[in-house]
């Protein structure tokens, strides 16, 4: 289930009064256990899906509606690998509103999959949602057979709010069916503007089921992308889909101690197009090892491990639904770079990438008998060093008198913790800021942190306001719990940047001193 706000999120986070409606009626535990892709009912790791084909009733109060939903409802059902899941809708009888719910449309259990155009705002205001939310799609699951199935629901569109270059109904809609089939939702795009984001998608590329909505160009989120695509295949194959996709798989642990990292986004990006792009989660599917699997294209790859709080402003709602029971957040975004990926865990960051090549699956004969080979990439690995201590340095031009006594001050630090020779020398991140936030080294080789130290230079900026607040937050999610950060800066932080409270939040919450 899923809601809408507008004008800046998109279709995403878990309503009350729908996830009241969806548990209550299914009798079955909140859904925390499951990853970007499927909802998992915890505690079984079952990924919840129709076990029939679904014939909704559209609502006959706007023709443009109908002929949205028929269009949407094609955009699933036209993936060549996966099953057409949405049959043949009727039109409903009559109009469905606020006053009807619950005698016309939306009764709990009944089997029928409603699509409703709220043109009056009255279905929203029945539901408990603002008259922002754009889009709604709660469903009903239980567990038939053993196996998770959804078996009832609805989706709602905000026909009220005039469709503009900021929200696009149709974009809402493929979305909104996207989350009624089981889809919950994807990472790619979400950092696409934050500090050490690596090859992100464009705009125009970002998939259907990313949970914001595209500013000036919802629109694009109408058709459906790659990552899109292997999603419902995965949740409803076709008999194709095992001989198109190839599979990656691996690990994602710390460095030295081998625990596993849970709730790691692993996005693996296509080296001659970056807009064909796949992500999972580690621990996707319950397990506590931090291992992962996601199905892919046949090419060549890049795979890159990233926070899912990587953006400071725009993943908040993403943990609410399709994320693992445990999210870790102390590791810093990188590549996959064998043979640096050991337990030593001694590279620097930024790193470089290495290619990962997949195969498609193959139909073979064997002594006369036929079968899949599965093609799977494996031992694709990752080791996390989380950062101890954050060297967080203003290099504005108003930094201009002090910044040689930050250099020195910084060169003091490095020679102190050189001479500490009981314990190897801290993993230390070095983060400087403008008017956006650069994270220029990750390290615990004291020469090459004094290298950057020695570049540092003091220059730019515009106004006085400086970011320093998103820069503490930046280093915030790269530290370990109980990690230690140095701000030095001459500025209050800029007003529009985030805030004093958002710092202290995340610095509290673990352990953090500053």
């Amino acid at each position: 289930m899923s809601y809408r706000p507008q004008p800046k999120t998109r279709r995403g986070v878990f309503g009350l009064a729908a996830l009241a409606f969806a548990l209550a009626v299914a009798g079955l535990p909140h859904p925390v256990a499951a990853y970007h892709f499927f909802y998992i009912r915890s505690p079984l790791p079952l990924p919840t899906a129709w076990r029939a084909v679904v014939t909704p009733i559209i609502d006959n109060d706007s023709a443009i509606f109908q002929t949205t939903s028929q269009t949407a409802m094609d955009r699933w059902n036209d993936v060549a690998t996966a099953k057409d899941m949405f049959g043949t809708a009727t039109m409903s009888a009559v109009n469905f509103t606020g006053d009807n719910y619950l005698t016309a449309w939306g009764m709990p259990d009944d089997g029928k999959f409603e699509f409703v155009c709220d043109s009056d705002g009255s279905v929203l205001t029945k539901l408990g949602l603002s008259a922002g939310t754009l889009g709604f799609a709660p469903t009903i699951a239980a567990v038939i057979g053993g196996q998770g199935a959804i078996i009832d629901g609805y989706a709602v569109l905000n026909c009220a709010v005039a469709e503009s270059a900021n929200y696009n109904w149709l974009a809402t809609m493929v979305h909104e069916l996207g989350h009624a089939l089981g889809l919950a939702h994807t990472p790619v795009y979400q950092g696409r503007s934050a500090p050490g984001t690596l090859e992100p998608v464009n705009a125009a590329d970002a998939p259907t089921m990313y949970p914001y909505a595209i500013p000036g160009n919802d629109i694009a989120t109408s058709t459906l992308e790659e990552d899109d695509k292997a999603g419902i295949s995965e949740l409803y194959p076709d008999t194709t889909f095992a001989a198109v996709y190839g599979t990656i798989s691996g690990t994602v642990t710390r460095c030295g101690t081998n625990e596993a990292v849970i709730g790691a986004i692993i996005r693996a990006v296509d080296t001659t197009t970056r807009k064909t792009q796949f992500t999972r989660y580690s621990g996707y599917d319950g397990n506590t090892t931090g291992s992962y699997d996601m199905k892919v294209l046949p090419g060549t790859y890049h795979l890159i491990l990233e926070t899912l709080a990587l953006n400071v402003n725009a993943m908040a709602v993403i943990g609410t639904r399709g994320a693992a029971a445990r999210v870790d957040k102390d590791f810093a975004t990188e590549y996959l770079s064998p043979p640096a990926e050991e337990s030593a865990c001694t590279e620097d960051i930024p790193d470089s990438a290495t290619n990962v090549p997949v195969a498609a699956s193959e139909w073979t004969d064997d002594n006369g008998g036929q079968g899949l080979f599965a093609a799977v990439t494996a031992d694709q690995n990752f080791k996390t060093n989380p950062v101890e201590l954050a060297f967080v340095v203003d290099d504005t031009g108003s930094m201009g008198p002090e910044i040689a006594a930050v250099r020195t001050t910084l060169t003091n630090q490095i020679e102190r913790l050189k001479a500490v020779t009981d314990k190897p020398y801290p993993n230390t991140a070095i983060v400087t800021f403008k008017d956006s936030v650069l994270v220029r080294k990750i390290s615990r080789d004291p020469a090459v942190l004094q290298s950057i130290v020695n570049g540092l230079t003091a220059s730019g900026g515009g106004d006085c306001p400086e970011w320093s607040n998103d820069a503490l937050l930046v280093a915030g999610r790269l530290l370990r719990n109980g990690g230690k950060s140095m701000l030095f800066t001459d500025a209050d932080s800029h007003p529009t940047g985030a805030t004093t409270a958002a710092v202290s939040a995340l610095y509290t919450s673990k352990s953090l001193r500053m």
